[in-house]
């Protein structure tokens, strides 16, 4: 993987700018991503009213981890009251 021109640590900088730029041209609106945990990189990003961050680190050599989740989810009141559909 090519080294990133501003950050040598943690290593995937460079798949973050890659990611930026492919959701953007897919109608996503990113975000500057930023340091996640000092281990990999979150990207923030947005499509209307969906709004997610995508994290992803890299485990061991070759292997990379990803997860995709929203910017915000309920906390135990809101699920508790969206499961009795009392929203």
């Amino acid at each position: 993987m090519p080294n990133d021109h501003e950050f040598d640590h943690p290593a995937g900088a460079f798949l973050a700018r890659c990611l930026q730029a492919e959701l953007d041209s897919g109608g996503w609106r990113s975000y500057p991503f930023d340091n996640w945990r000092d281990c990999g990189w979150c990207v923030p990003c947005r499509k209307a009213e969906t709004r997610c961050d995508i994290v992803f680190c890299n485990t061991k050599g070759d292997n990379w981890f990803m997860q995709i989740a929203p910017d915000s989810t309920p906390g135990i009141i809101g699920s508790v009251l969206a499961a009795a559909e009392v929203v």
